[in-house]
């Protein structure tokens, strides 16, 4: 009977289950065993802004630097490796 209570709770509405709707708020499921409403739109609009942030474009570029740093990393161990490799008499 408890979780026909608790399911009752998570009676979906418009806002539930039609994208047009204003407040379009799927019920996603959570690993509590519970549903909770997000408005999409709203999610949307947070992510869509982020764009804009001067923090978040700061945090893009300082990555893509790194990205780079470890790609050439990558490649002088790629070719210390195949040295090594091809000639194992060489000491290290």
């Amino acid at each position: 009977m408890m979780c026909a209570v608790q399911l009752e709770d998570f009676k979906p509405d418009e806002k539930n289950y039609d994208p047009a709707s204003k407040d379009y708020s799927p019920l996603i499921p959570l690993f509590a065993g519970a549903a909770v409403p997000v408005n999409m739109n709203k999610a949307a609009q947070f992510f869509e802004d982020l764009g804009s942030n001067p923090f978040v474009q700061g945090v893009e570029t300082a990555f893509s630097q790194v990205w780079e740093l470890v790609k050439q990393s990558a490649g002088r161990l790629r070719m210390l490796l195949l040295t090594i490799c091809l000639n194992p008499s060489k000491n290290w």
